[in-house]
């Protein structure tokens, strides 16, 4: 295994000798940990384009390399990766953001198997990522546990979509014990994603007009 001299997107590496053999070094380490040759390669090279030097990548990438568990999550720990060399974070920053979303992944998994949805963790099923971003924006675990338990019965696709829907209203900042009873009445009233969107919609628009936070929940189904 070679790293190339140019990536996906046709970046030139200029890399001396010896930096060229550290980060072959890191690719054959993370191939060797079971991740994909490819993916890894086209991260390696968005980071040395980004000036972040092998020593950096390594710190970042370690972590995910010592835990095997993680490969089923890596390839959305490095699209936060490519995030952040896309929007020109802070070399910095990286390794803190990589983890949080590799945390986030290992809580949920966890939190899914706690309630029963254990099955939803096998596949990458949109439940699992529903629940990591939700922890990862920084939503209560007992919240969302309380929550999942409200959904036994209900298909993953549907609990994921309410999931959805209250990381939307956290970021909108509606108030948590508000968003959990939306939560809750979406569950019961069995809505379709579409409605869920639609709901959404109309509580951003309330807050956006400076609308008291329990009234918006209790005018919402009116």
């Amino acid at each position: 295994m070679k790293l190339a001299k140019n990536d996906t997107d046709g970046q030139a590496l200029s890399l001396t000798i010896g930096h060229r053999e550290q980060w072959q070094a890191l690719l054959d380490r993370g191939v060797a940990a079971g991740f994909n040759m490819g993916t890894l390669e086209k991260l390696l090279s968005h980071l040395a384009n980004a000036n972040i030097n092998s020593e950096q990548a390594r710190t970042i990438l370690e972590p995910l390399i010592q835990d095997a568990q993680t490969n089923d999550d890596t390839r959305y720990i490095f699209l936060k990766i490519h995030e952040c060399i896309s929007k020109k974070a802070p070399p910095e920053t990286f390794k803190a953001i990589a983890k949080s979303r590799h945390e986030a992944f290992k809580k949920a998994r966890a939190l899914l198997a706690q309630t029963g949805y254990k099955e939803s963790t096998d596949n990458h099923s949109a439940l699992l990522n529903a629940t990591a971003y939700a922890l990862e924006s920084g939503q209560d675990p007992t919240f969302l546990r309380d929550i999942l338990s409200a959904g036994k019965g209900k298909s993953f696709n549907r609990v994921a979509a309410v999931i959805e829907a209250g990381e939307t209203l956290y970021y909108a900042g509606l108030e948590p014990e508000i968003i959990k009873l939306i939560m809750e009445d979406c569950l019961r009233k069995d809505l379709e994603s579409q409605q869920m969107k639609r709901v959404t919609e109309l509580v951003e628009e309330k807050l956006r007009n400076g609308t008291d936070h329990k009234t918006i929940r209790n005018k919402l189904w009116i």
